[in-house]
């Protein structure tokens, strides 16, 4: 008999000269011509489970296979995280799960009872849980630590942005973290004499100005005002004191 003779009922035939012929059966059927359905005793499911039907059998396939008897291994071009990134690996592919969701391919949608809320107290909702981070802590499972939990402006006050942060440093000091303690030689006085200290400098200001760097400049509208008497003008050099007839002095301080 030759392949002529269509001997194979449900597979591909392959003539083999003197030998005869083979048969390539289908999936579901065995033997020589291909004629026995096969069945759940075979255990043709590789990585899943066997149910018998009319036809044969139905393979119900282990997460992260495919095919007919579940032999194949299904990669990220499959699309197989529900909820997440993909990665291939050489057994098949990995999945990275967005927050709130778990399983191999993502499509767990987590509750209280897994504990995600890592810094804070859970509270399951319709489609999931919302998490109530603890002070310090922020992100969808109260993961990340807040930018300035660790106090990094050491002489300064931090600043939260963006998932960093910025320092406002203390007079006195500077650099990304507040950590640089300033002095004349980086002339911190603006409008005035500088003096280096063991906690710094020192600035005495020009009479037309205040701050501890001498950059404000005094107007009459400060409180309390420079004048101690008269009439306070303000120019673009600071103020000017008309002062009474009995007083004299910048700032009418001084009795004739």
């Amino acid at each position: 008999m030759t392949c002529s003779d269509r001997p194979c009922l449900h597979g591909q035939c392959t003539d083999r000269g003197s030998s005869g012929f083979l048969c390539r059966c289908n999936v579901k059927y065995t033997g020589h011509t291909c004629n026995t359905l096969i069945n759940c005793s075979s255990h043709p499911c590789d990585h899943g489970t066997c149910q018998d039907t009319t036809r044969g059998f139905s393979c119900t396939c282990d997460l992260g296979y495919k095919g007919e008897t579940c032999n194949i291994s299904l990669q990220c071009s499959d699309s197989p995280c529900q909820h997440g990134s993909c990665r291939d690996v050489v057994q098949g592919y990995t999945c990275s799960c967005h927050p709130g969701y778990s399983g191999k391919n993502c499509d767990t949608a987590t509750t209280c009872r897994d504990n995600p809320c890592q810094h804070g107290s859970c509270t399951d909702q319709s489609g999931g849980y919302v998490c109530r981070c603890s002070s310090g802590y922020t992100g969808k499972n109260c993961q990340t630590a807040e930018p300035c939990k660790s106090n990094p402006c050491g002489h300064g006050r931090c600043i939260s942005r963006s998932g960093s942060f910025v320092c406002q440093c203390d007079a006195g000091y500077t650099g990304q973290k507040c950590d640089k303690m300033i002095n004349c030689s980086s002339r911190p006085c603006v409008h005035g004499s500088c003096r280096d200290t063991s906690l710094g400098y020192v600035c005495t200001c020009d009479p037309s100005y205040r701050g501890d760097n001498c950059d404000t400049l005094i107007k009459c509208s400060d409180s309390p005002p420079p004048c101690l008497r008269g009439v306070c003008k303000d120019t673009a050099a600071g103020f000017v004191c008309d002062c009474p007839s009995k007083y004299s002095g910048r700032t009418c301080d001084t009795c004739k």
